[in-house]
C-alpha cells in the first residue's frame, strides 16, 4: 500500500509529457498531474506531442497519451519516439473499443494501459508503478556509475603503483591538498620522520623536513619560478640528506593531481659545501696577506696632497658625492643597536657603494678587496644569530669602519690634510676581519655539515 505522499516523493523531481485531445478529459488530468511532477507538458495531438518532446527530451522522464488523436495518434506518436528511445516509460489511455491497437503496441514496450474513463485511485497507483520502476533505474545506474568509478579508480591506483614502485625515487601525488598516493621509497625514506600515518598529511603539512633556510619547509612552498630553490633536507638514522624537488600536474579520473618527485643530490650538496668551505678558508688567508701588504706599504709614506695631485678628478667626484651615504650607514647602525633590523642586506649594499667608489684607486685596491669581501659576506646575514656580547662587539666594528671610511674619504681627497694616505687602512682592514670572525660559527656549522651528509 501508499499513500499520496509517497508518490509524490516518487515524482516531485520529474517531468511527464502528456497528449490528449479532450479538452474536458486533459483539463481534469492535468490538475492530477501538476500536483505530482515537477513539470507537466501538454499536447492536443500526436503532432504536438512529437514536437514538445524533441524540444524537451533531455528533460522528460514519462509519456502519458491518448491513443486515438487527430492528425498522429497516440501509437504513431510513441513509434517514432521509440525509433531514438527504447526506454523513456511510456502509460497509454485507451478505449475499450481500442483493442485492436493492442497488438502494435506490443512491439512498442508499452509499460502500462489505463481504461477510460479513467478511475482516479488507478491512475495514481500506475503512475507510483511507474515512477517507483524509474526510480529503482536511475539507482541501478548510478550504483553501476559508482562501482565502475570504484573500479577505475583501484585500477588507477594499481597502475600507479607499479609504475612508482618500478623506480627507486621517492614520490607523492596530492589531490585538493590531500595524499592520494605515495611510492614505497617514500614511505620508507619518511615514515621514520614522521610520527602519525603519512596518510595524514598535506600540502602545507611541517616537520616532514627539516626547518633549515635555504630549503623548502614544506610541499606548499614549492617556487614555481626559481627551481633551485626547491630542495628539502632531512635528518635521518645515518645522517642528513638533501633532495632536488620536482612537481608535475597529472591528469587523473578525479580531475589534476600534484606529482612530487625527489631527486637525491646529497652528493652534489656535498661537493658544493666542501667547495664554499675551501673558498672561504682561502678567501681569509688572501685578506689577512693583504693586512700584512698593507703594513709594510706604511713604510713609505704618501701625503694627501701629492697622491690628489695625480688622480683623475672624475674618480674623486665620485667619493666627494658619498656624504648622504654616510648619514644612511649611520642610520643603518642605529637601527642595529635599537634592534629594529636584523637583516645585514643594507649594511652590504653601503659597502658595496663605497667599494665600488674605492676600486679606481689602485693605490687603495688592497682596501678596496676587503670592503667588497665583507659586503659580499654580510649579505642576507642575520646578527639575531649572534649573542649579546657578539652583538656589542658588531655594533661597535660597525662604527669603526663607517668612522674610518668617512675620515679617509675626507682627509685624502676632500681636505687632503692626511700626510700619510694610508693611516686609516690598517683600523677598516681590522675592523672588517673582526665581523667576519663574529660570524665564522657559520662557517664551522658548514664544514662539520659536510661530513655528516649520508651517501647510503
Amino acid at each position: 500500500m501508499f499513500d499520496v505522499k509517497e508518490v509524490r516523493e516518487l515524482t516531485k523531481n520529474l517531468t511527464v509529457l502528456y497528449a490528449e485531445d479532450d479538452a474536458s478529459a486533459q483539463q481534469e488530468i492535468e490538475k492530477i498531474l501538476k500536483i505530482f511532477f515537477k513539470n507537466t507538458l501538454v499536447a492536443n495531438d500526436g503532432e504536438e506531442g512529437l514536437e514538445l518532446y524533441y524540444k524537451y527530451q533531455d528533460k522528460i522522464d514519462l509519456i502519458l497519451s491518448d491513443i486515438q488523436m487527430p492528425k498522429i495518434n497516440g501509437l504513431e506518436m510513441i513509434e517514432q519516439i521509440r525509433t531514438g528511445d527504447r526506454d523513456i516509460p511510456v502509460i497509454m489511455l485507451t478505449a475499450f473499443n481500442d483493442q485492436e491497437y493492442f497488438l502494435k503496441s506490443i512491439n512498442l514496450k508499452i509499460d502500462k494501459y489505463l481504461i477510460k474513463p479513467l478511475d482516479k485511485k488507478a491512475f495514481i497507483e500506475t503512475i507510483y508503478d511507474v515512477a517507483f520502476s524509474l526510480s529503482q533505474k536511475h539507482l541501478l545506474q548510478q550504483l553501476i556509475r559508482e562501482n565502475q568509478q570504484a573500479e577505475l579508480l583501484a585500477k588507477e591506483k594499481e597502475t600507479i603503483s607499479k609504475i612508482t614502485d618500478a623506480y627507486s625515487l621517492p614520490m607523492i601525488i596530492f589531490k585538493d591538498g590531500k595524499v592520494k598516493h605515495f611510492s614505497k621509497s617514500f614511505e620508507s625514506l619518511f615514515q621514520p620522520l614522521f610520527k602519525d600515518d603519512l596518510n595524514k598529511i598535506s600540502l602545507d603539512t611541517k616537520g616532514l623536513f627539516d626547518n633549515k633556510k635555504g630549503y623548502l619547509d614544506s610541499f606548499s612552498s614549492y617556487n614555481s619560478v626559481d627551481y633551485e630553490q626547491n630542495r628539502i633536507h632531512i635528518t635521518t638514522s645515518n645522517g642528513k640528506k638533501v633532495f632536488r624537488v620536482y612537481r608535475k600536474n597529472i591528469d587523473m579520473s578525479d580531475g589534476l593531481a600534484d606529482m612530487f618527485l625527489l631527486i637525491d643530490i646529497t652528493f652534489e650538496e656535498h661537493i658544493r659545501a666542501k667547495e664554499n668551505s675551501y673558498t672561504q678558508s682561502l678567501e681569509k688567508l688572501v685578506v689577512k696577506e693583504k693586512v700584512t701588504k698593507v703594513k709594510e706599504k706604511a713604510k713609505d709614506d704618501i701625503s694627501a696632497q701629492e697622491y690628489s695631485a695625480n688622480v683623475d678628478p672624475t674618480s674623486i667626484s665620485k667619493l666627494l658625492e658619498l656624504d648622504k651615504l654616510d648619514n644612511s650607514f649611520y642610520e643603518a647602525i642605529s637601527e642595529f643597536e635599537e634592534g629594529t633590523q636584523t637583516n645585514l642586506g643594507a649594511v652590504s649594499k653601503f659597502l658595496a657603494r663605497y667599494a665600488e667608489a674605492i676600486q679606481p684607486f689602485e693605490e687603495f685596491l688592497e682596501l678596496y678587496a676587503v670592503i667588497n669581501h665583507l659586503s659580499e659576506f654580510l649579505n642576507d646575514l642575520d646578527i639575531g644569530i649572534l649573542s649579546g656580547s657578539e652583538h656589542a662587539s658588531f655594533i661597535k666594528n660597525l662604527h669603526i669602519i663607517r668612522d674610518e671610511l668617512s675620515h679617509w674619504r675626507k682627509g685624502v681627497f676632500i681636505e687632503q690634510d692626511e700626510n700619510d694616505i694610508h693611516s686609516h687602512d690598517f683600523a677598516l682592514i681590522s675592523a672588517c676581519l673582526q665581523i667576519e670572525t663574529l660570524f665564522s660559527d657559520i662557517d664551522d656549522e658548514v664544514i662539520e655539515e659536510v661530513d655528516d651528509f649520508d651517501f647510503f
